[in-house]
């Protein structure tokens, strides 16, 4: 049985881009929906708490296999948009993005 992968972005994003970045992230998000493999997604804005991430998105596929295919999808649609990595340096938008499983603990004894 395969296991569920969860795609983790985190971004620091400054006040003067988050407009942009948002509708970025939408497009995004629209495209990974289409995709098979695809379970769900959900992103968040951090609220409080210290560090330099303000904001997350998660997206859940059937296995990792999944992610392949989604992966040129989305750099299609990056490029259609002028998105890539010197973009967002210049507008000082940060990130770390990793996948990760489930992972199982043993309840306190």
């Amino acid at each position: 049985m395969t296991s569920p992968v969860f795609r983790i972005d985190s971004f620091a994003v400054p006040a003067a881009a988050m407009a942009d970045f948002q509708a970025q992230v939408s497009q995004t998000l629209a495209v990974l929906r289409t995709q098979p493999g695809f379970v769900r997604d959900q992103a968040f804005e951090r609220i409080s708490g210290p560090g330099r991430f303000n904001i997350v998105t998660m997206v859940e596929w059937q296995d990792e296999a999944s992610q392949a295919p989604a992966i040129a999808a989305v750099q299609a649609l990056h490029r259609q948009l002028g998105i890539n990595s010197t973009t967002h340096s210049q507008l000082g938008i940060e990130d770390s993005k990793a996948n990760y499983v489930p992972l199982t603990l043993n309840p306190a004894a």
